[in-house]
């Protein structure tokens, strides 16, 4: 019975639902560092409320699998702050969060978040968890859009261009955070031209995280990544989309001005799995011509 799809969304069952909700706390309690011993620091009791006793279980197993994983989580997420704080001292007017899950940053940048409009896009039964443990902060009263959506059969740009308030003309930063690579090609590609619809302004930017193809297809002959990979099949985690040169591949869309960083040097490790983890921020200073973005089916 449990694993019959739900009335409200007929490719998620109960237990799947129980899945998103467990995975996002999981990935609360590795940006609160509740993981394990880590090289970043981190200081966000937001997430901490958040991840709640089982995120902080999950997290401490997911460290003792894939040690490496609490500190790529803790990379990317100070990556992104500092990326979109720096946006919004510019005048970043909007946020919109692409599978914004358990994301509570914004609570944490202060009177900097104030600047601007969050929108926040997931599928509705995750963005009914976050209602609930966000009814538990004690922070800013933010400007907030709640933007049900299920990535597979709906589009971005066609979505959020019916959400009241939101404008494509503003400067917006959109993150794709820890979705890449869980979607096959055809998906991400769909998913990043629609995003590429919604940037009428020259200071919009997207934030997407990569692994490298060799973590996918193991291809690299190297004890540490083949460790890697294990874990994340132990957890059912497998990834199925990943990219040697992320750079060139965003440029090929349509994207430009694109900066990519590895993980590893943001937070100075020879780890080679953190090597294979990048963060891009790209831009689309010329106006996107309006494409006809089409569904798996229809492709």
């Amino acid at each position: 019975i449990q694993l019959r799809p739900t009335a409200s969304n007929p490719r998620v069952s109960t237990l799947g639902k129980h899945k998103l909700k467990a995975s996002a706390r999981m990935i609360a309690g590795l940006r609160a560092g509740l993981g394990g011993d880590t090289k970043l620091r981190a200081d966000c009791p937001f997430s901490k409320i958040v991840a709640g006793p089982h995120g902080k279980l999950l997290a401490g197993r997911l460290n003792r699998i894939l040690p490496e994983l609490q500190d790529m989580v803790l990379a990317r997420t100070q990556h992104v702050d500092k990326t979109i704080l720096q946006a919004l001292r510019r005048g970043l007017k909007q946020v919109v969060l692409v599978g914004a899950g358990l994301d509570v940053r914004a609570y944490r940048y202060g009177v900097d978040a104030l600047r601007a409009t969050y929108f926040e896009v997931d599928l509705p039964e995750m963005l009914e968890e976050r209602e609930r443990v966000i009814s538990q902060l004690r922070g800013p009263l933010l400007k907030r859009r709640l933007v049900a959506m299920n990535f597979e059969v709906q589009q971005l740009h066609e979505v959020l261009l019916k959400t009241n308030g939101f404008d494509p003309q503003l400067p917006t930063a959109f993150v794709y955070e820890g979705c890449s690579m869980y979607f096959d090609e055809p998906t991400n590609r769909r998913m990043l031209l629609s995003i590429q619809q919604l940037m009428r302004h020259p200071d919009s930017f997207l934030w997407v995280d990569y692994v490298g193809d060799a973590i996918v297809d193991g291809t690299l002959d190297h004890e540490g990544i083949r460790n890697f990979l294990q874990g994340m099949e132990e957890l059912g985690e497998c990834f199925v989309f990943g990219l040697e040169d992320p750079g060139s591949y965003m440029r090929s869309l349509g994207f430009d001005d694109v900066e990519q960083v590895a993980s590893s040097e943001f937070f100075e490790t020879d780890d080679p799995v953190c090597a294979l983890y990048r963060f891009t921020v790209s831009h689309c200073r010329k106006a996107p011509e309006i494409l006809a973005v089409t569904s798996d089916e229809e492709s």
